[in-house]
């Protein structure tokens, strides 16, 4: 979305929200020293090619947040399970080593943030407060307890706070 609007403007765009995004940068460099290294980045994706099933089924409590997912993480693991493992690597090396950070300083639409504090696999500091402080029409609101799938753990409150912007 971000590079959508900085590519094509937003001559036919009103507004956008974020919700558990992955901006604004999530590669270590000086200048950006907390999130995640090359090194770590590589590991990950390198565990993803020898086991990617069980890397889903370890991962699905911090996803979630809570035990009682069971049905709806047995359909999130199965639907990650479609995608090409090649294509989840190679999206994931864009979506850790883009900086966004330029480019959403010149976003001139409003935009809807939305993050959980419970957050394990994008925490709210790396990417939606960060988010926050760059864009410069924005409304950030975090969810307390709310995990990174917090579109299905919170999903009546995301959908009111997505109508309620649509509205606004």
């Amino acid at each position: 979305m971000i590079r959508y609007l900085t590519r094509h403007g937003n001559n036919r765009v009103d507004r956008a929200v974020l919700v558990s995004a992955i901006v604004p940068f999530l590669m270590k460099t000086e200048d950006n020293p907390e999130v995640v290294s090359k090194d770590v980045a590589e590991m990950v994706r390198e565990m993803w090619k020898r086991d990617f099933p069980n890397w889903l089924l370890q991962n699905e409590l911090p996803y979630f947040n809570r035990s009682d997912t069971s049905g709806i993480g047995e359909w999130t693991r199965w639907d990650m399970l479609q995608t090409s493992l090649k294509a989840v690597v190679e999206c994931n090396k864009v979506i850790i080593e883009t900086d966004f950070r330029e480019e959403m300083r010149s976003i001139t639409v409003p935009i809807l943030i939305i993050h959980g504090d419970k957050d394990r696999s994008i925490p709210v500091e790396i990417s939606g407060q960060k988010s926050a402080m760059l864009l410069p029409k924005n409304r950030f609101i975090l969810y307390k307890d709310a995990p990174h799938g917090l579109y299905i753990t919170h999903s009546d409150r995301l959908n009111n706070d997505l109508l309620t912007f649509i509205k606004s």
